[in-house]
């Protein structure tokens, strides 16, 4: 298609509906129409060109005011026939897939809406309040929540529930059993509500249903089982009691694993409610036991023996910074020594703190260990509260040495601090959970309106308040994170990997009321902990953010690196879906467009398969955002040269200056942090990989194979230098503190 302009009133021309008219009723309609747009669009920069840059906002604000002309009428056309078409058809699966296939061309409405109003969401709210209004009359007139049939049954939904009628002669086993399949007949009714309605109206029927499903439970629960189960309690109690004791290691794992798995079957056959209570007559009986037996086998001393022998290894003013701990090997320990010597006394600092980083990452992984074990041995209470007095002592122990050796001290206080010392069991509650809940659509209101930039939504997939989800963002810039939170229509806690801002930013405060939990990429157990955590939000009913990408995109050669394993592992674990979602910054117009994908479902997935979707999902949608929005290259006039473009002369130093500006662009105590960048295993052989054998080569091999070697390894040793983001920041410290005085800021001593 050839689209010409000679002049701004040539605009006049473009009416894709009058050109398409002939594919109206086409399903192919509204991408011909995208099609058509985007040509339009090359052919309006060409005529740009034709005029002084001053005239390109005036030929912009012109575009816009036709367009939205012309959409105000023709959306509408194009909505009525997708709607025609929907009340066309009755049968229930044939109109099923209409209303996915309506959704999908929402979709590409939306986008059509976008090209006139890119900033302005009202017309969007509008079409969604209007395809839902559609969906849930048509279901309304075929009576959708009224009947139900699956499997041969067929009935009301009113007497759906009168089928639950269990025997009273079940043993708990079978009546799990029953309520297991039972359930499935009620996940079923949800997932036709949620496939003939709008999300808003599927959710209403949704809690509807499991509030009776709910009453039913405890109906049948009180009635017959509740007396079973405190039965069952006391008998593990006075069981395991009467047990001779040769291994108290021993005894406390069975024990505990005994209790688990009666919590698990109390799950099968309770309500949410009847659960807790029930768990708490299991946990107050079976924690006397526990604490009894782990005082008289002497576990409070072992464990203070440990904590001592812990501080008696961290006395930061003996600190040897060339401890062959702090090194892989003996040679790498002689070459940062040799290397140090040279350094001038800025440089040295730096190298200095970083030792200092790990040394305190050593301690804290120690305090980690005895906390875990201390979990093992004692009652989840009793446990709290060892482990909260260890963590507060262990923390002040870190702030003494710190002013006493003149290093950083922590500004931020310890209400949100103590999350970098927090566990499974402790970094977050039920009813924390619930107040989150509570707060959340006012803390958004007050980050969003903090927010430097506009946050601009240009699509949200329609996702199930009754449903977890795990978003995954892309990460590219300063307020990404805050602008994820800002941008949500839920609470949800975010992932944090990164100490320094939590010890250090002020905004951290903000981050705690919306909440987020923290792992120490560098520490094995908190590591694991960081799945487990991740589960536990979602069986406290949130969802969680998650970046997968573990750090800012540091390269420039890819659009999204290979996401981490730990939204895969919960997804896979819990059944929840994982939500894309794509935030794009465009600097000149200080405006953040966001892009909510469609709900991954990755149970058919392996690992690495899931990854890989996960991360070609991120980086086709942020490359969309990149053609759609990126401002457009300015060219320059050179005398004696022509027209050019006013790109850098070396495009990859600008990339990593601008990713060290992001990086510098925050609240720092310390030199910049090794865990910011992130720690990723490789998932795939690469030319580094295949040609390090020359590593291990003799001199003289070496020499032999030198001609054959050349071009591959001098390939691998200018990639190695060209993304290593660490030694820029490194190389360009002084540079780059005093260009970010304003920002950075040092700490006295310091």
């Amino acid at each position: 298609m050839e689209i010409v302009l000679s002049k701004i009133e040539d605009i006049n021309m473009y009416d894709p509906y009058v050109y398409l008219k002939k594919d109206i009723d086409s399903v192919f309609f509204e991408d011909k129409f995208l099609e058509y747009f985007k040509n339009f669009s090359m052919a309006l920069e060409k005529l740009k060109e034709t005029f002084n840059h001053k005239k390109d906002k005036e030929i912009d604000k012109y575009f816009r005011k036709v367009v939205k002309k012309r959409n105000d009428i023709e959306i509408e056309i194009l909505l009525n026939r997708h709607y025609q078409i929907l009340n066309a058809y009755v049968n229930n699966d044939v109109r099923v897939n209409k209303i996915k296939r309506l959704r999908e061309n929402v979709r590409k409405i939306k986008d059509i809406i976008l090209i006139s109003e890119p900033t302005d969401g009202k017309r969007l709210k509008k079409v969604d309040e209007l395809v839902s209004k559609t969906i849930d009359s048509v279901s309304n007139k075929m009576k959708i929540a009224k009947r139900i049939s699956f499997d041969g049954y067929s009935a009301s939904t009113v007497g759906f529930f009168n089928e639950f009628n269990p025997d009273s002669s079940m043993d708990m086993d079978e009546y799990a059993e029953y309520v297991k399949s039972f359930k499935v007949k009620v996940e079923e009714l949800c997932d036709r509500y949620r496939g003939n309605y709008s999300v808003s109206s599927a959710e209403k029927y949704i809690e509807s249903l499991y509030s009776k499903f709910d009453k039913l439970l405890d109906k049948y629960g009180k009635k017959i089982y509740y007396s079973q189960s405190i039965k069952l309690i006391d008998d593990l109690v006075v069981k395991y009691s009467n047990l001779e004791i040769d291994s108290y290691d021993k005894w406390i794992s069975e024990f505990k694993e005994e209790i688990v798995c009666l919590k698990d079957n109390f799950k099968k056959i309770y309500s949410d409610g009847m659960y807790s209570e029930i768990v708490s007559v299991l946990d107050k009986k079976t924690s006397k036991l526990i604490d009894k037996m782990a005082i008289n086998n002497k576990y409070l001393r072992k464990h203070d023996l440990e904590l001592e022998r812990i501080y008696s290894l961290y006395k930061p003013e003996d600190l040897d910074i060339f401890d062959i701990k702090f090194y892989s090997s003996y040679e790498d320990r002689d070459k940062a020594r040799s290397q140090y010597y040279k350094m001038t006394k800025e440089q040295q600092n730096v190298f200095e703190m970083r030792i200092y980083e790990e040394y305190i990452r050593i301690f804290k992984a120690n305090i980690r260990k005895l906390n875990d074990d201390i979990r093992r041995v004692y009652s989840k209470k009793m446990a709290n509260e060892m482990i909260d007095e260890i963590n507060k002592d262990a923390d002040l122990h870190i702030r003494e040495k710190a002013k006493m050796i003149g290093k950083p001290i922590p500004r931020n206080s310890w209400l949100i601090r103590k999350k970098l010392w927090a566990d499974v069991e402790n970094f977050t509650s039920l009813k924390g959970v619930n107040f989150r809940k509570k707060i959340n659509p006012f803390m958004r209101f007050i980050v969003r309106n903090a927010m430097k930039n506009k946050l601009v939504i240009e699509d949200r997939a329609e996702l199930d308040s009754t449903k977890q989800y795990i978003f995954v963002p892309t990460h590219y810039f300063t307020e990404d994170a805050i602008g994820m939170f800002a941008s949500l229509d839920r609470q949800a806690y975010m992932l944090m990997g990164t100490t320094d801002q939590i010890e250090n930013n002020p905004l951290l405060l903000a981050a705690l009321m919306l909440g987020f939990f923290h792992v120490d990429r560098m520490d094995d157990i908190s590591r694991r902990d960081c799945v487990s955590k991740q589960n536990r939000i979602i069986d406290y009913g949130t969802n969680f953010i998650n970046y997968v990408s573990g750090s800012w995109e540091n390269s420039e050669n890819e659009l999204q690196p290979l996401s981490f394993s730990g939204p895969y592992r919960t997804a896979k674990e819990k059944g929840v879906e994982i939500v894309p979602v794509s935030l794009y910054l465009v600097k000149e117009d200080k405006k953040i467009y966001v892009r909510y994908g469609n709900a991954i479902d990755i149970s058919k997935y392996d690992e690495k398969k899931s990854n890989e979707l996960i991360r070609d999902t991120l980086a086709s949608m942020h490359f969309k955002q990149m053609s759609k929005h990126s401002k457009p290259i300015e060219t320059i006039e050179i005398e004696g040269y022509g027209k050019t473009h006013n790109l850098p002369y070396e495009q990859h130093i600008a990339y990593m200056e601008s990713v060290a500006d992001e990086y510098w662009g925050q609240y720092w105590s310390k030199p910049f942090a090794k865990e910011e960048i992130g720690v990723r295993a490789k998932k795939e052989v690469d030319e580094s990989d295949v040609y390090s054998f020359v590593d291990e080569l003799s001199r003289d091999k070496l020499v032999e194979l030198a001609s054959q070697l050349s071009e591959p390894m001098l390939r691998r040793y200018q990639r190695d230098e060209r993304y290593n983001i660490v030694k820029y920041i490194d190389e360009n410290y002084e540079r780059l503190k005093n260009k970010h005085t304003k920002v950075r800021k040092r700490v006295k001593g310091k």
